[in-house]
């Protein structure tokens, strides 16, 4: 399929979206839309800035598609957020330079992870040492999936900030065809998407980013969605 005809497909899809979301806005109230970035002891799963979503890629292993990937970020001016374990920020230095140098998010996880134990502090202590040292910056947020949920304090006395996800799309298995269906069925604003660095969503990126533009959104790494672009 041509990427004019995905581009249309998108459109129409968007539309269809957008007339269901005016619908929900007048049944629900805003404040339950928003609600659960106000979490205090756990982990955010939304955005409070809703002309906007984000992208989150977690970076587990030497995806073959990552030069795809970010080649089409680039090419459409989309900035996401990358999550790395202790591991991948030892072993992936350039990676993790490019990532941030060229704009993106970068937090840390423990997500498939060998570090679940008693290991686990010190190893998000050094993972944040080492991308402060290789990209300027210290690490602000901490990815909270299912193997991080006990560690959030450790996090949070290093400084970051728990932040889950709103939809995994499950890109581990899924083709092309089907991610592009999952997420036209759950765009909302300040939604945070949780995406794996595969052939399939490589292939998709394109379809998922026109899909959100044409929804009125923006795609903004994650701590620009939750602090209004600060």
């Amino acid at each position: 399929m041509k990427r004019t005809e995905r581009r249309l497909i998108a459109a129409a899809n968007a539309l269809i979206l957008m007339i269901s979301a005016c619908v929900y806005a007048l049944l629900v109230s805003p404040v339950s839309v928003t609600a659960l970035a106000a979490v205090t002891h756990g982990a955010a799963y939304r955005g409070t800035d809703r002309s906007c979503a984000a992208f989150r890629i977690p970076v587990y292993w030497e995806a073959e598609s990552m030069d795809r990937i970010l080649s089409e970020l680039d090419r459409d001016g989309v900035f996401v957020t990358f999550a790395f374990t202790p591991e991948t920020v030892g072993e992936q230095p350039t990676l993790l330079y490019r990532v941030a140098h060229a704009g993106h998010g970068v937090e840390l996880t423990l997500e498939n992870s060998a570090f679940t134990g008693r290991d686990a502090p010190k190893a998000l202590s050094d993972a944040a040492d080492t991308v402060e040292r290789i990209t300027g910056e210290r690490p602000r947020f901490f990815y909270a999936g299912a193997e991080g949920e006990r560690f959030i304090r450790a996090a949070g006395r290093l400084g970051m900030s728990p932040v889950s996800t709103t939809y995994d799309l499950g890109s581990q298995f899924a083709s092309a065809a089907l991610l592009e269906k999952r997420l036209a069925s759950c765009v909302e604003p300040g939604a945070v998407y949780t995406v794996q660095p595969t052939a399939s969503f490589a292939e998709a990126l394109p379809f998922l980013i026109d899909l959100i533009k044409n929804m009125g959104l923006d795609i903004v790494p994650i701590h620009k969605m939750l602090y209004n672009r600060a």
